[in-house]
């Protein structure tokens, strides 16, 4: 194959690559597989933050502020990613997160299978108020379901003492 053919080739690879990813991004933040989860009859406030969430992302992070600082997050939009999370990680640096985004506010249970390092859980409400943190949550508590507080749309999860070091208690508000 001549050089030029095979950068066209590879260039046409990239787009196609590109248009697969946006297909599995977009339309799985809308296709939940949580047992409790029921399709809106109307549009929730979560859901049009879950597309401004979306379109906020940058090098496949989502900055979110908080008040120690901004927090890069993984955007698990999809169902495999939702029950991925960070299993299987080895680590996870201590300015990045993992944000679940669901389209109606629910008690979401969520637990450790493959977990490698301790997190904390950051159950966050519609109005992108902290409803609660569940800190300190070790790989060993698995197979132990952890829920929030009160209804959430959204769960940060953060490396082990990740909530403290940015300043996250019940009533903080974060921006995203």
């Amino acid at each position: 194959m001549k050089p030029a053919t095979f950068k066209k080739v590879s260039i046409f690879v990239v787009i196609l690559a590109s248009f697969y990813v946006l297909w599995q991004l977009l339309p799985g933040a809308m296709q939940k597989t949580y047992t409790n989860w029921q399709p809106a009859t109307t549009t929730p406030p979560s859901l049009a933050t879950t597309t401004a969430v979306l379109s906020a992302v940058i090098n496949g992070l989502a900055p979110i502020q908080a008040p120690g600082g901004i927090i890069k997050a993984f955007v698990a939009s999809t169902s495999a990613a939702e029950a991925r999370g960070l299993s299987g990680r080895d680590a996870l640096p201590d300015d990045q997160g993992m944000i679940f985004l669901f389209a109606k506010p629910g008690s979401y249970g969520f637990w450790m299978p493959d977990m490698k390092f301790a997190i904390d859980m950051v159950w966050i409400k519609a109005d992108k108020t902290v409803a609660g943190v569940t800190a300190d949550v070790s790989p060993d508590s698995y197979p132990t379901v952890f829920f929030p507080p009160t209804p959430i749309s959204y769960v940060l999860e953060l490396t082990n003492g990740g909530a403290a070091r940015f300043g996250i208690a019940t009533g903080t508000q974060l921006v995203f």
